[in-house]
Protein backbone atom coordinates (compact mmCIF):
# COMPACT_ATOMS: atom_id res chain seq x y z
CA UNK A 1 0.00 0.00 0.00
CA UNK A 2 1.54 3.33 -0.91
CA UNK A 3 0.16 6.85 0.65
CA UNK A 4 0.57 9.52 -1.63
CA UNK A 5 3.87 12.00 -2.65
CA UNK A 6 5.05 13.90 0.39
CA UNK A 7 6.66 16.61 0.23
CA UNK A 8 9.26 17.84 2.53
CA UNK A 9 11.92 20.69 2.60
CA UNK A 10 15.74 19.84 2.36
CA UNK A 11 17.92 22.82 3.53
CA UNK A 12 20.90 23.37 1.33
CA UNK A 13 24.30 25.66 1.45
CA UNK A 14 23.31 29.47 2.60
CA UNK A 15 19.57 29.89 3.38
CA UNK A 16 17.89 28.49 0.09
CA UNK A 17 15.50 24.98 0.66
CA UNK A 18 15.13 22.84 -1.92
CA UNK A 19 11.69 20.98 -2.16
CA UNK A 20 11.65 17.11 -2.41
CA UNK A 21 9.14 14.69 -3.16
CA UNK A 22 9.07 11.05 -2.36
CA UNK A 23 6.46 8.22 -2.01
CA UNK A 24 6.33 6.73 1.52
CA UNK A 25 5.16 3.00 1.59
CA UNK A 26 3.55 0.95 4.13
CA UNK A 27 5.77 -1.82 5.53
CA UNK A 28 3.49 -4.94 5.71
CA UNK A 29 4.34 -7.59 8.73
CA UNK A 30 3.54 -10.52 6.66
CA UNK A 31 5.36 -9.22 3.61
CA UNK A 32 8.63 -7.70 5.50
CA UNK A 33 11.45 -10.09 6.88
CA UNK A 34 13.01 -8.35 9.41
CA UNK A 35 17.28 -8.85 10.71
CA UNK A 36 18.14 -7.76 13.91
CA UNK A 37 21.87 -7.77 14.78
CA UNK A 38 22.62 -6.81 18.45
CA UNK A 39 20.05 -7.85 21.34
CA UNK A 40 20.88 -6.16 24.11
CA UNK A 41 19.31 -3.55 26.69
CA UNK A 42 18.00 -1.63 23.98
CA UNK A 43 18.11 -4.13 21.10
CA UNK A 44 15.95 -6.54 22.56
CA UNK A 45 13.14 -3.69 23.73
CA UNK A 46 12.95 -2.56 19.74
CA UNK A 47 12.98 -5.74 18.23
CA UNK A 48 10.24 -7.37 20.66
CA UNK A 49 7.92 -4.07 19.60
CA UNK A 50 8.47 -5.31 15.78
CA UNK A 51 7.52 -9.00 16.61
CA UNK A 52 4.50 -7.79 18.97
CA UNK A 53 3.46 -5.93 15.53
CA UNK A 54 3.35 -9.04 13.82
CA UNK A 55 6.96 -8.89 11.79
CA UNK A 56 9.25 -12.07 11.07
CA UNK A 57 12.60 -11.52 12.99
CA UNK A 58 15.61 -13.36 12.63
CA UNK A 59 18.25 -12.05 15.58
CA UNK A 60 21.89 -12.51 16.15
CA UNK A 61 23.61 -11.43 19.68
CA UNK A 62 27.60 -12.27 21.03
CA UNK A 63 25.51 -14.04 23.40
CA UNK A 64 22.75 -16.06 22.12
CA UNK A 65 20.96 -16.19 25.88
CA UNK A 66 20.50 -12.25 25.60
CA UNK A 67 18.28 -13.69 22.30
CA UNK A 68 16.35 -16.28 24.26
CA UNK A 69 13.34 -13.68 25.14
CA UNK A 70 13.19 -13.23 21.44
CA UNK A 71 13.14 -16.30 20.31
CA UNK A 72 10.67 -17.62 22.74
CA UNK A 73 8.45 -15.02 21.20
CA UNK A 74 8.92 -15.90 17.63
CA UNK A 75 12.15 -15.13 16.58
CA UNK A 76 14.71 -16.77 14.65
CA UNK A 77 17.78 -17.36 15.53
CA UNK A 78 20.80 -17.12 12.96
CA UNK A 79 24.54 -18.06 13.45
CA UNK A 80 26.59 -14.91 12.40
CA UNK A 81 25.53 -10.89 11.40
CA UNK A 82 26.04 -12.54 7.71
CA UNK A 83 23.29 -15.47 8.12
CA UNK A 84 20.82 -12.85 9.52
CA UNK A 85 21.53 -10.37 6.21
CA UNK A 86 20.65 -13.08 4.04
CA UNK A 87 17.34 -13.82 5.49
CA UNK A 88 16.44 -9.85 5.52
CA UNK A 89 14.90 -7.28 3.96
CA UNK A 90 15.88 -5.11 6.44
CA UNK A 91 18.68 -4.92 8.39
CA UNK A 92 18.92 -3.42 11.75
CA UNK A 93 22.29 -3.38 13.73
CA UNK A 94 22.52 -2.61 17.62
CA UNK A 95 26.11 -2.88 18.66
CA UNK A 96 28.35 -0.91 20.66
CA UNK A 97 31.91 -1.28 21.70
CA UNK A 98 35.37 -1.18 19.61
CA UNK A 99 35.45 -4.79 19.82
CA UNK A 100 31.87 -5.13 17.95
CA UNK A 101 32.45 -2.05 15.76
CA UNK A 102 35.99 -3.25 14.61
CA UNK A 103 34.15 -6.77 13.13
CA UNK A 104 31.98 -4.02 10.98
CA UNK A 105 33.99 -1.38 9.86
CA UNK A 106 31.40 -0.77 7.33
CA UNK A 107 27.66 -1.01 6.59
CA UNK A 108 28.51 -3.34 3.97
CA UNK A 109 31.13 -5.46 5.83
CA UNK A 110 28.04 -7.79 7.49
CA UNK A 111 27.01 -9.17 3.97
CA UNK A 112 30.93 -9.79 2.94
Amino acid sequence: MKLPAASYGVFGEGEETKTRTMTIQFAIPTAIRIGWIGTGMMGSSMCAHLLTAGYRVTVHSRTRSKAQLLLDRGAQWAESPRAVAAESDVLFAMAVGHSVLSRYPTPSSVTR
